[in-house]
């Protein structure tokens, strides 16, 4: 007869076996499909030194992409969850495009609780269909047209700003920083209707206790003050900063900030064309809209996230790509020479003036953008999940139900047989543009899931380089940073030094 002691042992070896069974039962899962990938290990799966904070998944994705070459799928584990990599473009556009409708939701596998959780870029398809329906009409080509103006205003105050810093600063600008201002003076006009003052020292009207420009680089840079925990666990980093250092005050001071706007606007009547008025009008038909939600209520938290969407589409990406392509430009002589004699054949045609209609007949200005979101994309790579079961055509692949799709972007930009020497810099590869890389270049995504802000970022960008390089010509400095390390947010992946350049007026 067993004693108490052995039948506790063999107790505990059931539940260990079990828990091993739990672990592991899907790790044959790509098999069946003679789907190639790494060999999943307990616990993490294939992605351990993403998990540990080892690698960005961005990096951890192109590493796959290389090693399995001549394939167009390759299976990965989140710890035990099955990742589909996507690297065929055809098939991808059967995601993004033919069959859009059956991948709807981002399957977005990240970890992080944050705001934007919330918002048209992380919602499910139903919320955020209904949420682009209602968003888009503020950025229609003739409200375009009627920003550009407003983006004008912001380019004046940026030229004040330069001309301060360039005599207490000895010509060497964080132009990150300057970049940032203008993305966000230009966002507060355009979907505030407030002038945020981030260009001039003076602080918000109505807003005593914090500028915005503070409380925004408090949301979104609060990673900045928590390096150390953030390159030991991703997961450990993770609850540390949901329940040690979450930023609770800052998003409900953002929270209140976006309501004292709407209670102005309905105390006064005033109606202006803008993200705060489309929000307004939600919440107005908020039982509709919780319907759709499935809920009784639209908080307050969900309303403010569309706000904080709308600038972290309408300044962060922007701001990046500004500054980016300054960098570049000023690595590159040839190419700053190049694009500014553009700049100044399009000034001359117009009366010495920028125009709407002109800014979108300068190929060299757009091959730059392109090249630099290339170099630098905003989004390392694009998630997908499967509404219903799905079989890719011509195989006998078929996944299930809430399946994850990933797709590599950043794998594709340094994929020497799509940009041949992609570590250089060359716009040329985008003047003549080529089948091959309009089907690998994912920007701005593809579809019904695009990114709503593309028109506007587009336009912010141009006008952006349009002012400052007809004014201003840029060099490297002591300042300059080499190269680039990054960590990653729920969106996009920031580089963590500033972009230092030697910043000289010309006109």
């Amino acid at each position: 007869m067993l004693g108490t002691v052995e039948i506790l042992l063999i107790i505990c070896g059931l539940i260990i076996c079990l828990l091993y069974y739990y672990l592991t039962a899907s790790y044959n899962f790509w098999k069946k499909f003679n789907i190639p990938g790494p060999t999943p290990i307990l616990f993490f799966g294939t992605m351990k030194d993403v998990i540990l904070g080892k690698v960005l998944i961005g990096e951890y994705l192109k590493n796959l992409y290389d090693a399995y070459e001549n394939t167009p799928f390759v299976g990965i584990f989140n710890m035990r969850e099955p990742i589909l990599m996507i690297k065929d473009p055809e098939y991808i556009k059967d995601v993004f495009i033919k069959d859009a409708e059956l991948f709807p939701h981002r399957g977005d596998f990240t970890v992080e609780v944050e705001l934007i959780n919330h918002s048209i870029f992380l919602a499910n398809g139903t919320i955020a269909h209904h949420l682009k329906s209602k968003i888009s009409p503020i950025l229609t080509p003739n409200k375009l047209k009627n920003m550009f103006h407003m983006i004008l205003k912001s380019m004046e105050r940026l030229d004040n700003y330069i001309e301060k810093l360039l005599r207490r600063n000895s010509h060497e600008i964080n132009c990150s920083d300057m970049t940032f201002k203008l993305t966000l003076d230009m966002a507060g006009n355009i979907f505030l209707g407030i002038d945020l003052k981030t260009l001039t020292k003076g602080t918000i009207e109505g807003n005593e206790i914090f500028t915005f420009y503070k409380m925004m680089r408090g949301t979104f840079w609060s990673y900045l003050t928590k390096t150390i925990m953030r390159k030991t666990s991703s997961q450990l980093y993770n609850w540390i900063n949901n329940y040690l250092f979450n930023d609770a005050k800052t998003t409900q001071n953002l929270i209140d900030f976006i309501f004292n706007i709407m209670k102005y606007r309905e105390e006064y009547g005033f109606v202006k064309s803008d993200a705060i008025n489309i929000i307004m009008e939600l919440k107005k038909n908020h039982k509709h809209f919780a319907e759709i939600l499935g809920t009784t209520n639209i908080t307050d938290e969900f309303i403010a996230a569309q706000v904080y969407a709308l600038f972290y589409a309408g300044y962060e990406s922007s701001g990046m790509t500004i500054s980016f392509t300054l960098y570049e430009l000023a690595l590159n002589q040839n190419v700053q020479d190049k694009l500014r004699e553009e700049i100044r054949d399009m000034y001359a045609r117009n009366n010495n003036e920028m125009h709407f209609e002109s800014i979108n007949t300068m190929p060299y200005l757009i091959a730059v953008i392109k090249e630099t979101l290339r170099k630098y994309p905003i989004a390392n790579s694009i998630q997908r999940e499967a509404l219903s079961s799905y079989t890719f055509k011509n195989t006998n692949i078929t996944v299930p139900k809430n399946q994850k799709i990933v797709i590599p972007l950043y794998a594709f930009s340094y994929d020497p047989k799509i940009y041949p020497q992609p570590e250089i810099y060359n716009p040329k590869r985008f003047m003549d543009q080529t089948e091959q890389n309009s089907k690998y270049f994912f920007s701005f995504g593809h579809g019904p899931r695009s990114c709503i802000g593309e028109r506007l970022g587009m336009l912010q960008v141009k006008i952006a380089l349009i002012g400052i390089l007809h004014n201003y010509k840029f060099d490297v400095c002591e300042k300059t940073v080499t190269s680039f390390k990054y960590y990653s947010t729920k969106l996009v992946e920031i580089p963590d030094e500033d972009i230092f350049l030697k910043m000289t007026k010309i006109n």
